[in-house]
């Protein structure tokens, strides 16, 4: 042997630069990350809206022009109602529920301001 040695494994220095660089990778995914989740739930929240909306327009439509007049004619008539929305009514992602205005006869999320 020629008294070099072989190197095996990582110094104190390399380990604390692979670390570091991992963590500035995370601080930047991360929020990212979250942020892209929240935008998906708040985009199915508005996709329900327009089908609960398109189910109250169907239910007009079936009635000769008459739209459910309250909250529980709009729960029983249209949410309940599987001829409206076959698979049941949607859940909101944001643990909202549905309202119904009778002055603008439509429905939006508790959760959310869109109408």
């Amino acid at each position: 042997m020629n008294g070099s040695r072989m190197r095996t494994g990582l110094t104190v220095a390399e380990f604390l630069i692979v670390v570091f660089v991992l963590a500035a990778i995370a601080a930047v995914a991360v929020p990212r990350i979250s942020h892209s989740a929240e935008l998906a739930q708040e985009n199915a929240c508005r996709r329900n809206i327009e089908l609960v909306n398109a189910a109250i327009e169907q239910y007009a439509k079936d009635n000769g022009g008459r739209y459910p007049v309250d909250a529980a004619v709009f729960k029983t008539a249209i949410l309940d109602n599987l001829r409206y929305l076959p698979d049941g009514a949607p859940v909101c992602p944001l643990h909202g529920h549905f309202v119904f205005d009778p002055e603008t006869r439509k429905a939006f999320c508790s959760h959310t301001p869109y109408r």
